[in-house]
């Protein structure tokens, strides 16, 4: 057997072509051999020249940040996926180059059209491949998908596995139709794949019962969607996320979709715009930065059939226009550039001794979501964890304040000092129950840290 097919793959590099490659392919697929099918993929971009050949479109600037993902489609002009335009491995590849070194993972949506070779097409570049399998109204086309999806799963072709985009939102299905879907890819989808599905934020809060069978929470913000204006609308995300982390219970939270759009229709206060499409890019990435949160950005590139479906504003959601060129100001994301990164800071608001028991605080600089602020308190000249040994750190809201209850025990209320230590969300700050001063330790240990008299 392998014989054989060492012989078909001579065969194919010595014609160089397309239709070799796919015979080689199908007889290694079926034949279950791994390695060979890894090998064949290699041999089969090398040898054509055209496909190896990657054109320098991109900016030629150097980057110092590369996004950690973005949505990608690989349509050109007015191609529609949704009437059936097939992408062949030669235009994927080809719009592949235009963002080749822009972010470490690339998401698809569906899995035909040509889309079914998203996977081991990105995987060549050393990239991490997102693939979706589209759930829409039809059942049988969903059974298809899905089990495509899981044997591009099972050949290695998939890192995650997103089952549906905002089926909900559309009301394409009800939830129990979805939570089978999700359940069949499961189970057919090797567990080192992580299974889920894409959806607003909204959607989710809704639906309580998609935490048990997603092994992420991949969730969708648009605050232009929302009519939010460019000013608030970094706050109001933030917001959001917090409501979507709470909800998580500890399941890791990825936002797989959020952008603005450079062009198209005021929706409420939300302006379409190049100006706030580059601030809102900005203001996003550097929150994402500060915050070590995972995202998928939506999109790499201008995709015009989009149009017909969203209004003017669908076909103006890239940061990249369709000629793969930059959009005004986009580059400072890849420069670096991080807004309100100063000095962190963390501060504790004065003291009511007549107040309710609570002390109140904020931070700056730095991130809320991977960062807690550990709260002491002096007694009698000896100092004491709050809230309690059980509970000895605080969150931190997405505005940057925070709160904690210093009067879980006898005497607290006769405070003379209070301190507050903002750590990385995990670490565990040392408990301390009668010390005359605080641990050397916490004070290196700590971001930033402050002490305040009554």
């Amino acid at each position: 057997m392998t014989a054989a097919i060492l012989v078909a793959v001579s065969v194919f590099l010595a014609v160089d072509g397309f239709v070799i490659y796919y015979v080689v392919r199908s007889q290694i697929v079926r034949e279950l051999d791994a390695s060979l099918a890894t090998l064949a993929r290699s041999t089969a971009v090398a040898s054509n020249l055209e496909l190896v050949g990657v054109r320098q479109i991109n900016s030629t600037a150097p980057k110092r940040y590369t996004l950690d993902g973005v949505s990608f489609g690989p349509w050109i002009g007015d191609q529609d996926p949704t009437t059936g335009a097939i992408a062949t491995h030669q235009q994927f590849w080809d719009r592949l180059q235009l963002i080749r070194d822009d972010a470490h993972k690339y998401r698809t949506y569906g899995v035909d059209g040509g889309l079914e070779d998203a996977g081991w097409l990105l995987h060549l570049l050393g990239k991490e491949a997102i693939i979706g399998a589209w759930i829409g109204p039809d059942e049988d086309a969903n059974k298809i998908q899905v089990s495509t999806l899981a044997r591009l799963a099972t050949a290695g072709d998939v890192d995650m596995a997103v089952v549906g985009s905002e089926v909900l939102h559309r009301g394409d299905l009800p939830v129990e139709s979805l939570i089978e879907s999700l359940k069949d890819a499961r189970s057919r989808i090797p567990s080192s794949v992580p299974v889920t599905t894409a959806d607003t934020w909204q959607e989710y809060l809704a639906h309580p019962e998609l935490l048990a069978v997603v092994d992420v929470v991949y969730v969708n913000y648009y605050p232009y969607w929302s009519g939010v204006a460019i000013e608030d609308a970094m706050a109001t995300l933030a917001k959001w996320h917090d409501e979507v982390v709470a909800y998580a219970a500890g399941r890791p939270v990825i936002v797989s979709e959020t952008g603005w759009p450079s062009a198209g229709d005021t929706v409420g206060a939300a302006v379409p715009s190049e100006d706030n499409a580059s601030r809102f890019f900005l203001e996003f990435v550097s929150w994402a930065r500060m915050n070590d949160v995972e995202y998928t950005y939506f999109s790499a590139i201008d995709e015009p059939w989009k149009a017909k479906y969203e209004g003017p504003q669908g076909a103006h959601w890239g940061y990249r226009g369709q000629d793969g060129a930059l959009k005004a100001r986009m580059q400072l994301i890849f420069d670096g550039v991080v807004v309100e990164d100063g000095e962190p800071v963390v501060r504790i608001d004065p003291v009511d001794p007549s107040g309710d028991g609570i002390l109140y605080g904020e931070t700056e600089s730095l991130g809320t979501v991977n960062h807690r602020v550990a709260v002491f308190i002096m007694v009698d000249g000896l100092w004491y964890t709050k809230p309690s040994f059980a509970d000895p750190t605080v969150t931190i809201a997405s505005d940057g304040r925070w709160f904690a209850d210093v009067t879980t025990g006898p005497g607290d209320d006769r405070a003379q000092r209070y301190a507050a230590f903002v750590v990385p969300k995990g670490y565990e700050p040392p408990t301390v129950s009668g010390l005359i001063d605080l641990p050397g330790r916490l004070k290196r240990e700590a971001v930033v840290w402050t002490e305040r008299a009554r």
